[in-house]
C-alpha cells in the first residue's frame, strides 16, 4: 500500500503502513515531525494524534494545518 494523505483546509491525515513507518527517519522527535510535514507538504502545524490503528498494521497521523 502507498501512504494514504487525508486533506481538508484544516486538517490532513497520513497513514503508513509498519513498514513505511519503520522507515521514515527520524533520529528525534522533531525530526519526525519534520519529516511528516515534508510528506504532507506544509510548513507549520500541530500533532492532534500520532500512533499505531488498534491492530497495529498502520501508522496514522493527524494534524492541523497552521498555514
Amino acid at each position: 500500500m502507498k501512504e494514504q494523505i487525508i486533506d481538508n483546509e484544516t486538517t490532513k491525515v497520513l497513514v503508513l503502513t509498519a513498514s513505511q513507518a519503520e522507515k521514515m527517519e527520524a533520529d528525534s522527535e522533531d525530526d519526525f515531525k519534520d519529516e511528516v510535514c515534508n510528506r504532507l507538504n506544509i510548513t507549520k502545524c500541530n500533532f492532534l494524534y500520532s500512533g499505531w490503528n488498534s491492530s497495529n498494521t498502520y501508522y496514522v497521523v493527524i494534524v492541523k494545518v497552521l498555514e
